[in-house]
C-alpha cells in the first residue's frame, strides 16, 4: 500500500465548515474536498473562455439598420412604446 500525503488549501468558508464541524470524519473531508474540487472545475471552466469565440458575437454585423446600436435601440423604443 502506498500513502499519498495531500496539502489541500480550502477555501475560507469551506474551511471554517471543517472547523465547525469539530471531529472530521473521512466523510467530511470527502465531502469538503469534493466541494473543493468542484469549485477549482468551474472556475477553470471560466478561465480562457475566449469571449470573440463565441457564435453570437457579431451576429448582426451584416445589418445596415444596426450600424449604430444607440441610434437603432432609440429608434425601437420610439415605435415600440408610444
Amino acid at each position: 500500500m502506498t500513502l499519498l500525503e495531500l496539502k489541500l488549501t480550502l477555501p475560507d468558508d469551506v474551511a471554517q465548515k471543517a472547523k465547525a464541524s469539530g471531529l472530521l470524519t473521512s466523510e467530511a473531508i470527502a465531502d469538503l474536498l469534493k466541494e473543493a474540487v468542484k469549485r477549482q472545475q468551474i472556475q477553470e471552466s471560466l478561465v480562457g473562455t475566449d469571449l470573440w469565440d463565441e457564435p453570437f458575437i457579431g451576429m448582426w454585423r451584416d445589418r445596415d439598420d444596426m450600424s449604430d446600436s444607440s441610434q437603432w435601440v432609440r429608434q425601437v423604443r420610439v415605435q415600440e412604446w408610444q
